[in-house]
């Protein structure tokens, strides 16, 4: 049986998408949810380049939300209790 592998994303980049995953957030909500003002902009484009997250536009700000591909990682790592 062939099975695809899993992104290597890190454990910051997983923090965000659990987040993420419970409601859309833009990057400041972010922050202040994981206390941290460092490189989130960065983890982000990567989730996004990996299609887990898509980021629009609403109003000045833009807001993170998780795709569909993004969900079912979740739901593998979950059941594999990663």
């Amino acid at each position: 049986m062939v099975t695809k592998a899993l992104p290597n994303i890190g454990a910051k980049a997983l923090e965000i998408l659990l987040l993420l995953d419970k409601e859309p957030m833009h990057v400041r909500q972010l922050r202040g949810e994981l206390n941290d003002f460092g490189a989130i902009s960065r983890y982000l484009r990567n989730l996004e380049s990996l299609s887990l997250i898509k980021r629009q536009r609403r109003g000045t700000r833009v807001v993170n939300t998780v795709t569909d591909k993004g969900r079912h990682l979740i739901r593998t790592l979950k059941a594999l209790k990663v």
